[in-house]
């Protein structure tokens, strides 16, 4: 069925949007994503946070064991590095100062915790990481999409 705009009718009228999260897996396909997350907050006078996390790996945890190396904290590294890198992008292009946010664990449960105090959140439709499970889309879409999380309008 498909609903015309005209036919929609809202009860209450949708808050203003004041956060906007951009989870990123912080591959190619996920910057556009992050620069209409950016367009979307910036339109909006809203914050901005862009979001990565990082997965916990055990066979690198082992192989740190067994060659005395710190595998993961330079996989940490090299993320926050590209986060950074990712927010000054934003700032440069959009004019919009991002906050960063990593974490260590599964994409998920982040994504889900860090979306309960955000209005809208953008995910990119191309990336490469097991984050679009929360999406399925099945097929590649080449827009960004966007989850309004806290609609203003009460749940039934």
């Amino acid at each position: 069925m498909c609903v015309r705009p005209a036919q929609l009718h809202l009860v209450t009228p949708m808050e203003p949007i004041k956060t906007v999260l951009a989870a990123t897996d912080l591959s190619s396909g996920a910057r556009p994503a992050a620069a209409r997350a950016a367009q979307l907050a910036s339109a909006h006078q809203a914050s901005l946070t862009l979001l990565h996390v990082f997965e916990p790996d055990a066979f690198v945890a082992v192989r740190d064991l067994v060659t005395g190396r710190d595998l993961q904290a330079r996989v940490e590294e090299q993320s926050r590095m590209e986060l950074a890198a990712l927010s000054e992008m934003v700032a440069r292009l959009h004019g919009i100062q991002a906050h960063t946010v990593l974490h260590n664990g599964g994409p998920l449960e982040e994504l889900r915790s860090a979306a309960r105090n955000a209005d809208v959140v953008v995910l990119g439709a191309q990336g490469s990481h097991p984050v679009r499970q929360f999406a399925p889309l099945g097929g590649v879409c080449m827009l960004p999409m966007a989850f309004v999380v806290n609609p203003g309008f009460p749940a039934k």
